[in-house]
């Protein structure tokens, strides 16, 4: 398996070091906050700010994070630096119906083109690829235009568009795929 090494970014006179390590428990208030940061930058045209907190509270809830990090075949990435998380991803090798795919991707709006995306990705992949898997999915609401273009430039290619209703609202799904030979 490929290692990753931290990213080295100049800000100001000193050196950032941007870390990517395997989530633990006391990263979920962490990960929620960037999953509503995300979601509110992404989806705040089409969706509240109260539904956009519902939905996090609901699908990020603590019982739900520790089954994905609980199974020690799913691994979740937090990318940190200084202490601050600034995006996470999660690998599942087989969901609910059996198919590889990247859960949970975000990345703080803020830091967003600095690498941290591809960081995260990369080590996501790697961790597919040791795990045997030789595709992978992911998806997205459709609306989601930024997660949508950096899948693309990752290589993934659209595969499916269709509607699921989460909570009484559709949402057109975007799905990608790519092949990790």
């Amino acid at each position: 398996m490929k290692q990753v090494d931290p990213v080295v970014t100049e800000n100001s006179e000193e050196l950032d070091f941007l870390n990517v390590r395997k989530a633990t428990e006391k990263d979920f208030p962490a990960i929620r906050e960037v999953a509503t940061l995300s979601r509110l930058a992404s989806w705040g045209h089409f969706m509240t700010k109260e539904q956009i907190e519902e939905e996090v509270e609901h699908y990020y809830n603590d019982d739900i994070l520790t089954a994905i990090i609980d199974n020690h075949s799913n691994a979740t990435y937090v990318a940190e630096r200084g202490g601050k998380i600034l995006g996470y991803c999660s690998a599942i090798p087989k969901d609910r119906r059996g198919r590889p795919r990247l859960l949970q991707f975000y990345v703080r709006p803020d830091t967003q083109r600095q690498g941290v995306g591809e960081l995260l990705f990369e080590r996501a992949v790697n961790h597919l690829r040791a795990a045997g898997v030789t595709e992978l999915l992911v998806s997205t609401i459709a609306e989601n235009t930024s997660g949508r273009s950096f899948f693309e430039k990752k290589g993934l290619s659209l595969i499916q568009m269709y509607d699921s209703t989460w909570e009484g609202i559709t949402h057109t799904i975007a799905v990608y795929h790519t092949s990790l030979k």
